[in-house]
């Protein structure tokens, strides 16, 4: 028995309805593992042609933007830290955080790599700093402010891999005070391996070296490549809904 357009539509708007993700307004803000980094890549296809978002970079905001018709702001700057060290204008915790949109449905802060030890080396400081110029008070600041100031939107952080401890523990220590929700991609066994993961001690070094030979733009550049971005959208999907 066919369809009549009417029922068509009828049932296509019953789908967009139960989609909680569907139009909504995503601001995704971090590093070079969000805007994307192909620098290298040997890869043609490296943006999409064509739909929603064409000439985007492949990236997971993308990738997921477009499956559920979100209008998508990746936010995110390559190099970029949480921690204003004096180095970087554009360090998140400095002006960009202010600059959300006050109608933004989904908030996503994916930082700390370029923090770590082997990058900028950020002072980790206490949990209780309000000083930007350490980790965690660049944290508490920025996390009071989008709660005070954008208090219906869905706020969640991803703990990255390639972020090296002790910072993915002060992302989490800091996620938890504020009680915001994360995806543990570091260090949760239940999250799906990616390369660059050093906290998941018992992954046998096999699969390590696969993921790394996987998900790596190319031996000069160990950024996520497009797979690696496509495959991580499948799961930072299922956790935004759950925001």
């Amino acid at each position: 028995m066919g369809y009549t357009m009417e029922e068509l539509t009828k049932m296509v708007e019953e789908l967009q309805q139960a989609n909680v993700l569907w139009g909504k307004k995503w601001v995704a803000c971090g590093d070079s593992f969000t805007e994307g980094d192909f620098t290298d890549s040997t890869d043609a296809d490296l943006t999409f042609t064509e739909g929603l978002y064409a000439g985007k970079n492949k990236v997971y905001p993308f990738f997921i933007g477009r499956r559920n018709h979100m209008e998508i702001i990746n936010e995110a700057k390559c190099g970029s830290t949480m921690t204003n060290l004096g180095t970087r204008q554009d360090s998140f915790s400095i002006e960009r955080y202010k600059q959300i949109p006050k109608n933004a449905d989904y908030i996503t802060l994916c930082f700390g790599i370029n923090d770590d030890e082997r990058h900028q080396d950020a002072p980790i400081g206490k949990i209780d700093d309000t000083v930007n110029t350490t980790f965690y008070g660049a944290w508490n600041l920025v996390l009071e402010y989008l709660i005070t100031n954008h208090p219906y939107a869905k706020i969640g952080i991803i703990v990255t891999n390639g972020c090296a401890f002790p910072h993915t523990e002060a992302i989490r220590r800091v996620a938890r005070k504020w009680a915001i929700p994360y995806l543990d991609v570091a260090g949760d066994y239940q999250v799906p391996m990616m390369h660059r993961v050093e906290e998941k001690t018992e992954v046998c070094e096999k699969a390590i070296k696969l993921r790394m030979e996987q998900f790596i733009v190319c031996e000069k550049n160990k950024h996520p490549n497009v797979k690696a971005h496509e495959y991580e959208s499948t799961f930072i999907e299922n956790w935004l809904r759950s925001l």
